[in-house]
């Protein structure tokens, strides 16, 4: 019985001793109001000093979700959505501060 209770302790201190992990992940939902199925939606996302995440989506019924991990602060997303998309480029584009958790953004197609 004594054998089994150096074990046990160990066992407990080494979990009482994990730091709990913290949840990083984002999620852009999207709304493109007058869009066509197919058309791109390029991300770049600004998720810490150094990082930069480039992604593409392509809108469907209307709706694009972009998800991923952010640095626990936030991060800046540059977004640009049509059929001649390119980062950074174009009148379709909005920058946006985001955080973990969910963040909702809503463009009206030509304006």
């Amino acid at each position: 019985m004594k054998h089994l209770l150096i074990p046990a302790f160990a066992l407990l201190l080494l979990i009482g001793c994990s730091a709990p992990k913290s949840d990083n992940t984002f999620t852009i939902n999207g709304t493109v109001n007058g869009s066509t199925d197919g058309e791109l939606v390029i991300a770049s996302f600004h998720n810490s000093i150094d990082s930069v995440v480039n992604d593409t989506v392509e809108i469907r019924d209307g709706h694009f979700i972009f998800t991923g991990e952010v640095a626990p602060y936030g991060g800046l997303a540059y977004i640009t959505y049509g059929e001649e998309s390119e980062p950074y480029k174009g009148d379709n584009q909005t920058g946006l501060y985001f955080s973990p958790g969910v963040t909702e953004i809503a463009f009206e197609k030509g304006m």
